[in-house]
């Protein structure tokens, strides 16, 4: 829901119509690669994957001749990286060296084309690469997208071709048709009325069961609608048609205390559904996780193209949708990463079979989700950090990047630009080893940090807006570090030294409170916290970003 907030003012409507400077390639055998991309869709909402109600009819009867997986997970909690992450086979970060599943299929002579219902899919957003034909219209229903995909079907018929099918039905605010209003919900529940407004459920921090019932059966409606339309594609697909269904993340409704995405790294956000139909596969489900990122190399090499050459993260499916000896256990020992949340703290995590480990902050977690599947025992409260320090490199060796715990220091201008620049400095016991801009998605940059005399130096310019954090790792452990800290700070013409109460690890999950906290002149606001960070990569000395608004 907040991503879409944070996104809309990129792009209402694009239509971008690229000749390709290749003839159509026409062929007796021609193959069709369809993308049905779901925003905001929980796997739980599915009747295949054991939902009551009769939300996805259509759905269920394409998974009945379908490959099921079980425990699909997305690389993000909202949609730009995630779909980065599955036209790429790469993790999102790596997007801008890597080669898109629509370039390599247009050069290989197929025909081209997304319809993008939401702005994250969208030139904006450098997501036009390998596109013939890039279509966004802002929440398009679902009946608007099914017949441009259909009618694009039919202009390229006997054509290789390749089309994404984006929906955007099931985020919220939900809009479903008149005619599907009281299919699962009844009157409106306070704060809610007939028509939903973008940040409601958020803004009211809605407690009343009722009311968050009635959100959850909008939501649903919304999806019985979009299902139906759903009914309408999968009549015209052919059989040697490959077929992908899938969400890029799901949704959470209260489940741990909070509404929407792109905040948390629970399961409801987390796992997707996905559903592979293709000559020669017996539909059977699959119980080991997998990985959005493992969308592009199954499609090569369904294919039969090669993959050797682009460096993938994922891997291809085709082995366990093939039920080949021992696939299933090989991808129950992968770790598969995630984390990149839109906003709130810095979060990371894997999974590696009924394991799961994350970070929020400065804080690990970790669940068996085979016992615990709503991740309520955390098994590493009240831990040391070498507790956490094989899950660290294993999240490490999952990402291609080292991981370490280092302070976080993040300024916050709330409502209206920052009035002056601000510098901090921050001094611990022993020097600093790296200290870094932590690049955010859609804020260009006005800060910069560096080491000065073994101390972790960071300046904010006038006029920044909303949040900027800079990171320090220092030399010594984090424990040892953390046995003096001092952070000064000067706000335009004035100089304050913020007091600083370190804790020890042992604090993990019991008090979350940050190291340091203060409003400073204007309305800005400063805090200090620990946090499991992915380094920066070597050759820049920063994340890699993971989008950079375009000027038209």
């Amino acid at each position: 829901m907040r991503a879409a907030a944070v996104l809309a003012s990129a792009v209402c409507c694009l239509l971008l119509s690229c000749t390709p400077d290749r003839p159509p390639l026409q062929t007796k055998s021609a193959r069709r690669v369809i993308l049905v991309y779901i925003n905001t869709l929980r796997t739980d909402h599915l009747g295949v994957f054991g939902y009551e109600r009769k939300t996805t009819p259509a759905m269920d009867a394409f998974a009945r001749r379908a490959v099921s997986f079980d425990h699909a997970l997305t690389t993000a909690p909202w949609s730009l990286p995630a779909a980065r992450s599955l036209l790429t086979g790469r993790q999102p970060e790596e997007y801008d060296s890597a080669r898109t599943l629509s370039e390599i299929l247009g050069s290989a002579g197929f025909s081209t084309a997304l319809f993008s219902a939401a702005p994250a899919l969208s030139a904006d957003y450098d997501m036009q690469r390998g596109w013939d034909i890039l279509q966004v219209a802002l929440k398009a229903p679902a009946a608007t997208q099914v017949d441009l995909a259909l009618e694009w079907l039919e202009l390229v018929r006997g054509q290789n071709a390749f089309v994404v099918v984006h929906l955007a039905d099931t985020q919220f605010p939900y809009q479903e048709p008149a005619s599907y209003r009281r299919l699962f919900a009844g009157d409106p529940q306070a704060p809610f009325g007939e028509t939903l407004s973008e940040n409601t459920a958020v803004d009211a921090r809605v407690t009343d069961r009722a009311a968050r019932q009635y959100l959850i059966d909008r939501h649903d409606n919304a999806l019985r609608y979009l299902d139906d339309e759903l009914a309408r594609l999968f009549a015209a697909l052919e059989e040697d048609d490959l077929v992908f269904l899938f969400s890029g993340h799901g949704e959470e409704f209260w489940d741990h205390a909070s509404f929407g995405h792109g905040h948390s790294l629970h399961e409801e956000v987390l796992r997707v559904p996905l559903l592979i139909r293709a000559p020669g596969l017996e539909p059977h489900r699959v119980s080991a996780p997998v990985s959005l990122l493992d969308l592009t190399p199954t499609i090569l090499d369904l294919l039969g193209m090669d993959r050797a050459e682009y460096g993938f993260d994922g891997i291809s499916l085709v082995p366990v949708m093939n039920g080949e000896p021992d696939a299933e256990e090989q991808l129950s020992e992968r770790c598969l990463a995630f984390g990149r949340p839109l906003f709130g703290p810095m979060r990371w995590g894997i999974v590696s079979g009924a394991l799961k480990y994350s970070t929020s902050g400065g804080e690990e977690m970790l669940f068996d989700l085979s016992d615990d599947p709503l991740e309520s025992n955390n098994l590493l409260v009240g831990k040391e950090w070498t507790a956490g320090a094989i899950y660290r490199r294993k999240l490490g060796e999952a990402l291609g990047r080292d991981i370490a715990v280092a302070f976080q220091l993040d300024t916050v201008s709330p409502s209206q630009p920052a009035p002056q620049p601000v510098k901090a400095t921050l001094s611990f016991a022993g020097n600093a080893a790296l200290v870094w801009v932590v690049d955010q998605p859609a804020i260009s940059a006005l800060s910069w940090a560096w080491k000065e005399d073994g101390n972790a130096v960071a300046r904010w310019e006038a006029g920044f807006r909303q949040a900027r954090r800079v990171l320090a790792v220092p030399e010594n452990s984090i424990d040892v570090a953390s046995r003096k800290i001092a952070l000064l700070v000067d706000a335009g013409e004035q100089h304050f030294e913020i007091p600083v109460q370190p804790t020890s690890a042992q604090r993990r999950g019991t008090d979350r409170r940050p190291l340091a906290r203060t409003r400073l002149p204007g309305g800005l606001r400063m805090s200090l916290d620990y946090c499991i960070a992915a380094l920066p990569a070597e050759d820049t000395g920063r994340m890699p970003r993971l989008s950079v608004p375009k000027t038209r």
